[in-house]
Parts: structure tokens; C-alpha cells; sequence
């Protein structure tokens, strides 16, 4: 984020500085990084697994409640050329598809893939909705 301070000498010139992201106070969007996925699991009490070929939202709802009782749920997104399932099987983890559910939040999308920055809003917004309804939220 950039502050303005002061205008200068000049009509057309202003003083500004750069503010770290973490002075703000504020949520200033998410951040990601790549990682080897089989530690990724070790860090959070549950997962949610997130794809097209998931179990539509409309029957996994009762997996979605479950999950948001958790203290610390990972929610996992694939790649613009390769699904979670895909991934986790390339990685011999299978074991994941058994263990956690997989969701299709987005039923019917009607594009080949979903770009994963329209999946985390989409998919944040429906456990945010689901934690409001459930009392979870003021």
C-alpha cells in the first residue's frame, strides 16, 4: 500500500511512501506459496478438498459443517492444468481423496477450469455463508 503525505512544492507532484503489508491492521487479501503438499497436511486438523469431479456442494454439506467445527481446516485448490485428485495421485496420496472430502463447489460452472483466484473467492464466500447460518458468525 502506498501513502500519500503531503503535496510538494509543485502542483502536479506529491510526497508517498510504501507501508509494509503487516502495519496496516487491516486484511490486505491472502498469500500463498508452493510447497511439497505432503507436509502441507501435517499443519491443520482437517482438509476440504476442492475440484469438478468432487461431490457436489448440495450433498456435501453435511462434510462442509463437519469441517468448519475443526480449529485449523486447509483448504486445497488444484492448478490451471491439473486437478487436487490429479495431484494427490501423482504424489502416491491417495490416501487424502479417502480421508478428507472432495467438493465441487462450483456446480455447473460451464468453463473447462475455473481460474483458482475466482475459486477462492467463490469457495471462501460458500463456507463463510455456511458458518453464518450455523451461528459460527455475528
Amino acid at each position: 500500500m502506498v501513502q500519500v503525505d503531503a503535496p510538494t512544492t509543485r502542483d502536479d507532484t506529491y510526497r508517498a511512501h510504501v507501508i509494509p503489508r503487516e502495519r496496516l491492521g487491516i486484511y490486505w487479501g491472502f498469500e500463498s506459496e508452493v510447497m511439497d503438499i505432503s507436509k502441507l497436511f501435517s499443519n491443520y486438523d482437517y482438509a476440504i478438498l476442492t475440484g469438478k469431479e468432487g461431490t457436489g456442494i448440495k450433498d456435501a454439506m453435511e462434510h462442509v459443517r463437519n469441517a468448519l467445527g475443526r480449529d485449523r481446516v486447509l483448504v486445497i485448490f488444484g492448478s490451471p492444468y491439473h486437478g487436487v485428485d490429479e495431484i494427490l495421485r501423482a504424489e502416491g496420496m491417495e490416501w487424502a481423496l479417502r480421508k478428507y472430502p472432495f467438493i465441487n463447489f462450483i456446480p455447473g460452472q460451464g468453463v473447462e477450469t475455473v481460474r483458482t483466484e475466482e475459486a477462492v473467492i467463490a469457495v471462501l464466500s460458500i463456507l463463510n455463508l455456511v458458518r453464518y447460518l450455523h451461528g459460527s458468525l455475528p
